[in-house]
């Protein structure tokens, strides 16, 4: 239900920002940082990640999530692809996959697996080079290190919100 929810506000918020062409370039420099974080019931989630532009609109990076609650905790690493697509506005969409590793801890439960990730992201562009972000991700793990529920699966997806800085 509340997957529903964030999506429909998604829709409904799209429909007031307006594509318009560009009065202020946007720089997506040599370099990007971005970082998200959730806060909600006792969980604290963060999300970092830094990126290289080996061409222009497409990045190589690594990433680092590292969730905590009152019961468990989940951390992950990896390598990052993103692609993004230029448009005439200041919402630059982009795609994304990587490649790491998830540890999973709650108890005398200690699951770790390789992972495999899709993002599929918006930018929109308050600046040159500052950005609010927000993306749908889903993980793939070859063990159970996602939490669906209260029960422990292979698979993890959400939603997360944050800022960027290219330089």
């Amino acid at each position: 239900m509340n997957t529903r929810f964030t999506i429909l506000l998604l829709a409904l918020a799209s429909f007031f920002v307006t594509a318009r062409a560009q009065h202020l370039p946007i720089y997506y420099g040599h370099s990007e940082i971005s970082g998200a974080g959730n806060f909600h019931g006792g969980r604290s989630e963060f999300s970092f990640r830094y990126g290289r532009y080996i061409e222009n609109l497409v990045q190589m990076g690594f990433y680092a999530d590292y969730l905590d609650s009152s019961f468990y905790s989940r951390t992950a690493m990896g390598a990052l692809f993103i692609r993004s697509f230029d448009t005439p506005s200041y919402l630059i969409p982009y795609v994304g996959a990587g490649l790491g590793y998830g540890q999973f801890e709650r108890g005398d439960i200690d699951a770790s697996g390789i992972e495999l990730s899709f993002l599929l992201g918006l930018r929109y562009f308050m600046t040159n080079n500052v950005s609010l972000n927000g993306e749908f991700h889903v993980g793939v793990s070859s063990d159970d290190t996602f939490l669906d529920g209260s029960d422990l699966d292979s698979i993890g997806m959400g939603f997360r919100f944050g800022l960027g800085y290219s330089w």
